[in-house]
């Protein structure tokens, strides 16, 4: 399988404090990933880092081949971010960021897809409105929009689900699904992990800024007792066996 993001021995220091320590792993076409750890393991650190939203002390980042620090415009056009906290420009409206986006990444507005995921996140309606009017439900709709539409060969995403509701989140989860089939890559840092298990591979747990262990991630439609269990040890509150 060929590697669309390769992260090699990546540290990242706050301080004196590690927040990641050389943490290494692939990430191929179509597969989802899930970066799973307790509060403070480095879940988000790590997706800034890959996002390029931050620098690393150390270590080596590859988007579709390109290196995130030598060839950083060329790596960043083949991501997509959706963040957890949002700053999307307020005066711009919907249809206006969908263009802007896509001329950042040197490409043109494909008028149907961008119809098309206008329609699956209930944004039709709301195309012309400037994004400050919107809702915060409504702004990580027009997020995941955005970010699908430029046709990413990575998809970064911390918290995605956040701020939908459930009608809405798994309208989300099937077109995720899709765009997976696609062949786009996806890393993901969510709360709700069970949420995500029927289209995801794998789990990445992080400990203190480590890769500790990897999981399949059917592992979370076990029976209770086992997934309770799993989810402290997740968390680190029960040591792994």
């Amino acid at each position: 399988m060929t590697a669309v993001l390769s992260v090699e021995r990546l540290t990242k220091h706050y301080g004196q404090r590690a927040a990641l320590c050389e943490l290494s792993f692939t990430l191929g076409a179509g597969e989802l990933v899930i970066v799973a750890g307790a509060n403070g393991a480095g879940k988000t650190t790590c997706l800034s880092l890959i996002s390029g939203q931050l620098v690393p002390d150390s270590g080596r980042i590859l988007v579709d081949g390109h290196d995130l620090q030598t060839k950083p415009l060329a790596a960043r056009r083949a991501l997509s971010y959706v963040a957890q906290d949002l700053i999307l420009p307020p005066l711009l409206s919907v249809k206006e960021l969908a263009e802007f986006s896509c001329q950042v990444k040197g490409q043109r507005l494909d008028r149907q897809l961008f119809d098309d995921l206008a329609a699956a996140f209930g944004l039709t309606e709301h195309r012309d409105r400037l994004v400050g009017e919107l809702s915060h439900g409504m702004q990580r709709k027009a997020a995941w929009t955005i970010a699908l539409l430029t046709d990413p060969k990575l998809l970064i995403v911390d918290e995605g689900l956040a701020g939908l509701d459930a009608a809405s989140a798994s309208a989300l989860i099937e077109r995720v699904r899709r765009v997976k089939a696609d062949g786009i890559a996806i890393i993901w840092v969510e709360h709700d992990l069970q949420r995500l298990a029927p289209i995801s591979d794998r789990l990445l747990v992080l400990r203190a800024g480590r890769h500790t262990e990897s999981l399949d991630s059917s592992a979370l439609l076990a029976p209770t007792e086992q997934l309770e269990r799993l989810m402290r040890r997740i968390t680190g509150s029960l040591e792994a066996t």
